[in-house]
């Protein structure tokens, strides 16, 4: 007889983001876009749509399978935003706009060297305490992404993945929009 399979501690660390974070995220009208990275790993993707905006948060794991992630955050027009799933649309307007979307990253700690930073459970001899603890980190430090979905700032525990925007003029922008819209 085999014996069961034994959850491994990223496979802990989903359980807790799944019992904690999804729901805390639907309410906030998040749903669950996507739930692979571009490589087949565990990466999950949420959606919000807000009028003619879209966000994007994703929690991204460390490729290698160790039980830490980063969120990585994304606004821009709906279009846009779902599209860039596609990787399919390499047209010069998307090319306009996509360069001109903000993007961030929101870490655990203000202080980051290499992984330092990642959200993780600290001390594993606590069991599962410390995987809903992680999960709880993520919910105490979301008024920083709300601040950033809405007036695109930067929090003290995020990093800008796109400090400053391809300087296009407002009609060049505007006008990128127009084409890609239905």
């Amino acid at each position: 007889m085999k014996s069961p399979k034994k959850k491994t501690a990223k496979g802990e660390l989903i359980e807790a983001l799944k019992k904690t974070l999804y729901p805390f995220l639907e309410a906030r009208g998040f749903n669950l876009y996507r739930d692979k990275g571009w490589s087949g790993s565990k990466d999950f993707m949420f959606l919000r749509d807000r009028l003619d905006q879209s966000d994007l948060l994703g929690l991204k794991f460390e490729k290698f399978g160790s039980a830490m992630f980063y969120l990585s955050l994304r606004t821009g027009p709906s279009r846009v935003i779902k599209d860039t799933f596609k990787k399919a649309n390499t047209s010069e307007e998307y090319r306009i706009i996509v360069e001109n979307m903000r993007g961030a990253v929101l870490y655990s700690s203000r202080f980051r060297f290499y992984l330092s930073g990642w959200f993780r459970p600290k001390n594993l001899l606590h069991g599962k305490q410390a995987y809903d603890k992680t999960a709880q980190r993520v919910i105490e430090l979301f008024p920083e992404c709300e601040a950033f979905f809405e007036n695109k700032i930067i929090g003290p525990h995020m990093q800008s993945n796109n400090p400053t925007p391809a300087k296009v003029d407002d009609a060049t922008l505007n006008e990128a929009l127009k084409k890609i819209r239905p």
